[in-house]
């Protein structure tokens, strides 16, 4: 069925990204936690449903990678407050791929199986996790980076419960340039059930990692549907612009038309366009190629909130703004539709704010006529 939404130029986009403003006390702040990243869907019960990772904050910044766990929570208005409902993807038990650890959730709807679809990173790993400080061991966080896979859990209620998968959506493959995981899954599921899927991986695994300093970049596969089996789309990075595959993390991918757009963050400089690093960026291919030049969009200047618990009118401004996630207008009577036409209303991400990993939400403005 076309979509009753025309598509939005790319400029135009790109434009209501750079002007869209952070939501004072918006998106998902729980005490004594961080809370990162953020993706929203709109339930069945006519309420805003954020799916985001949590993990305590006195284990540190990089205990993500041991204790993160996708959470639930629930607001009337989709910048929040959102209400907290619980974990969606506890930690299970290291027997299963994901059971330690799971992380990055976006949250699609899947029209064709009428149900909602979780896509996330899960870790695993045989040591016991840190409990009560800081985690500073290194050899235990490289191995448990290593173990870092995308899968996907389904439900038919924004509620739960989710069922996950028992093996992840897609393997590393030696030799290639994604060697050493798959991660920071992106989706589009297509009305047959039709899914694309856009990962992030790397060439080397830790400890190798250290010393060959590769760079992050991002693939694409299909498959029939949101649980696979998925194919690989060729044996590059799929993101390429210029003639180069683009360091690049972070994707968020949506269908529009007859193209695919795409917000990422950049991992190395795009110096023709003078673009620097850990910058997010908006481009579009209508088949995975030939992708547009990247436009420079949501900046950390965009950013200026004050920190957790802050009384005396304090502001800072973000020193890192990290997995970029959109909710579109509600098309249709389910209100999921993931894009297709319908433009952007809301964004967040996860950002670093006085050393304090917190969830962000802006508001976009109007669409332009």
């Amino acid at each position: 069925m076309p979509s009753p939404h025309r598509c939005e130029r790319s400029t135009h986009i790109a434009h209501r990204m750079r002007n869209s403003e952070a939501v004072l006390h918006g998106g998902l702040q729980l005490s004594g936690y961080f809370v990162w990243g953020g993706s929203v869907v709109y339930g069945e019960d006519g309420r805003y449903h954020m799916f985001a990772s949590r993990w305590p904050a006195v284990l540190g910044g990089s205990a993500w990678v041991t204790s993160s766990e996708v959470v639930h929570a629930s607001a009337s208005r989709p910048e929040g407050p959102f209400d907290f409902h619980g974990p969606a993807l506890p930690r299970r038990g290291s027997e299963f791929w994901d059971g330690m650890s799971t992380h990055n959730p976006t949250v699609v709807w899947d029209a064709h199986a009428r149900l909602y679809r979780l896509f996330y990173t899960g870790m695993r790993y045989a040591f016991a996790p840190p409990a009560d400080g800081p985690f500073l061991n290194r050899t235990e966080y490289e191995t448990a980076w290593n173990s870092k896979r995308v899968g996907v859990a389904s439900a038919s209620s924004v509620y739960g419960p989710w069922r996950r998968e028992a093996t992840p959506l897609l393997m590393p493959r030696p030799g290639h340039w994604d060697a050493a995981i798959t991660s920071n899954p992106a989706a589009v599921i297509f009305s047959s059930g039709r899914t694309v899927l856009f990962y992030k991986s790397i060439a080397s695994p830790y400890p190798q990692r250290n010393w060959l300093k590769p760079v992050f970049h991002i693939g694409a596969a299909v498959a029939p549907r949101a649980t696979g089996p998925f194919t690989r789309v060729g044996d590059s990075p799929v993101l390429t612009w210029n003639g180069r595959a683009l360091g690049a993390e972070d994707p968020f991918l949506w269908h529009c038309g007859d193209r695919f757009h795409l917000l990422f963050k950049t991992m190395a400089p795009i110096r023709r366009l003078r673009i620097g690093p850990a910058k997010l960026v908006y481009s579009s291919s209508r088949q995975f190629e030939n992708w547009s030049s990247p436009l420079k969009v949501f900046s950390t200047e965009q950013v200026s909130l004050a920190p957790q618990g802050a009384r005396n009118g304090k502001r800072i401004t973000a020193r890192r703004l990290e997995r970029p996630q959109l909710l579109f207008q509600r098309d249709g009577d389910d209100g999921t539709t993931v894009g297709d036409g319908a433009p952007f209303s809301h964004a967040y991400f996860g950002v670093v704010l006085d050393n304090i990993f917190r969830n962000v939400a802006m508001r976009a403005p109007p669409p332009i006529s």
